[in-house]
């Protein structure tokens, strides 16, 4: 199946190559110096071809060596930067909308819901797009700046929420209390019930046959429960 993603990121780093050593315009010139000298190529233009044609050739292969990098993971994660993905993965999906692409209508309603911008998709294609490169520039000024200490002072909050539970009423804290001394009980019984099992209930005697040394058969009575294991 092909990546369109990576299409785009090869094809992308060709023509920053391209535009950095002026690929075009430096062709175009010797097109030009070609064609007024009737089409027979100088020892001077051969070395100039020769020029173009290698760097073309490095470019290629340095963006073959790059478009599959992909830069995930180096960001620590905060709400704040969650935040910052999410707004574009809604101005995204509103822009393939536009395009006639097929979209998930329930995940847009979702992002819209979780950003709190419910009138996103009321937005132009120009206002979708200006939006887009605006959270794009944020995003990359809070990972250079914010996104260390936002995720420290994540990690501090929820040390402390774990350490101190902070009940919304009283009456969920009496909820609370009520249903982990009704689980204690519980597992109590459960654990007295194991450790009384076998000394009482079930059978308290049974009756096994016993051959006697005479050939008779007698019937004897065992109200242990190892004597009824043994025999």
């Amino acid at each position: 199946m092909l990546d369109t993603g990576a299409v785009w990121r090869y094809l992308r780093l060709v023509h920053q190559g391209y535009d950095a050593y002026s690929i075009p315009l430096r062709l175009e010139q010797l097109h030009r110096q070609l064609t007024l000298n009737s089409g027979i190529m100088t020892e001077k233009m051969g070395r100039q071809y020769n020029c173009l044609h290698k760097q073309t050739y490095d470019i290629c292969r340095k963006a073959e060596a790059r478009w599959q990098r992909v830069t995930n993971g180096a960001v620590p994660w905060s709400p704040q930067i969650q935040n910052f993905w999410d707004r574009q993965s809604l101005w995204k999906l509103l822009l393939k909308g536009r395009k006639q692409c097929r979209v998930s209508s329930r995940k847009i309603r979702r992002l819209m819901k979780k950003t709190k911008l419910p009138d996103a998709w009321k937005k132009t294609t120009v206002e979708l797009e200006k939006a887009l490169r605006n959270d794009r520039h944020e995003k990359l000024h809070a990972k250079k700046i914010h996104a260390v200490t936002w995720c420290k002072e994540f990690l501090t909050i929820q040390v402390k929420k774990s350490k101190k539970k902070q009940w919304t009423s009283l009456k969920a804290r009496d909820r609370f209390l009520r249903l982990r001394q009704m689980k204690q009980h519980e597992e109590a019984r459960c654990r007295r019930h194991a450790q009384s099992k076998g000394s009482t209930g079930g059978l308290q005697a049974i009756q096994v046959e016993e051959h006697l040394h005479t050939g008779q058969v007698d019937l004897r009575t065992l109200t242990d429960r190892r004597q009824g294991e043994q025999g």
